[in-house]
């Protein structure tokens, strides 16, 4: 039950409900130079990602190749395997 105060208000929202094509073009531009927005953020944020994922790689191999590779301590597979080829090694030197 409506009160008959009412009937104008109720009037005019359901005005307001109904969409023009004013409505329908800012909806277009809105969307539109929403679209660009967005578009532009992700090529920022991609372009940020791969050169932090770059520089991140260049700092490992910086890394890698100033330190010092360690000695590695020689199996006794690998010692057989030198005297069989070359003979004893103090023999060598």
């Amino acid at each position: 039950m409506t009160h008959p105060d009412f009937d104008d208000l109720d009037r005019l929202l359901a005005q307001a409900r109904q969409p023009t094509p004013d409505d329908e073009g800012a909806a277009g531009r809105f969307l539109s130079g929403h679209r660009a927005r967005r578009a532009r953020q992700r090529r920022q944020t991609w372009a940020g990602g791969l050169g932090a994922l770059l520089a991140s790689a260049a700092v490992v191999a910086g890394v890698t190749a100033l330190r010092p590779s360690p000695t590695l301590p020689t199996s006794a597979a690998y010692d057989a395997y030198q005297s069989a080829a070359y003979g004893d090694a103090e023999a060598r030197w």
